[in-house]
């Protein structure tokens, strides 16, 4: 079972009783505790720390970015978001730092073996949804961090955009 997205089935099956919960929680917690719509400027960087008590914490961003400009073959391994938004987190201090999945496109030679293996984590210039797992975190004050670092090379310039923001495994700060 890969723990991250794969090329066979993506992010998996939508579960809709766990988006209930999200909602229901955040609802509890105070509207925007877990459910977050954040504009980003270009070259800006949003962050929050947030309690977390040892369970699973996960953290999902999505953004409905513009389409980038084909090169006019297929499989381009070229980004070509216009919007690259960056998703990580970090513990209160900073020691450590946690990345969103990433799977290797091996586009050029379309290797099975890269596309059969288990995603793994950094920096993601590719997507329009990024998210960090942490699936045993210690307990203490996690910094949930996003910034909109500009545009991929060669690509449409970037502007601002909304993001969404989804977390789980976080408690609100008083």
């Amino acid at each position: 079972l890969n723990p991250g997205p794969d090329y066979q089935t993506g992010w998996g099956l939508f579960n809709a009783v766990s988006a209930v919960e999200l909602v229901e929680l955040d609802a509890q917690d105070g509207r925007g505790t877990h459910l977050k719509e954040l504009e980003m400027a270009v070259g800006v960087t949003n962050s929050w720390l947030v309690g977390v008590n040892g369970s699973e914490f996960k953290v999902t961003i999505g953004w409905n970015d513009p389409p980038g400009v084909p090169t006019g073959y297929a499989d381009d391994p070229t980004p070509m978001l216009v919007n690259d938004i960056d998703l990580w987190i970090e513990t209160e201090d900073g020691a450590q730092v946690f990345r969103p999945w990433i799977l290797d496109p091996d586009l050029q030679n379309e290797r099975e073996t890269n596309r059969n293996a288990f995603a793994t984590t950094g920096i993601d210039d590719r997507n329009n949804v990024e998210q960090v797992l942490i699936k045993n975190p210690a307990s203490g004050l996690y910094r949930i961090c996003i910034a909109h670092t500009g545009g991929t090379a060669g690509g449409q310039t970037p502007t601002t955009q909304w993001v969404s923001v989804a977390t789980s495994g976080d408690t609100p700060l008083s």
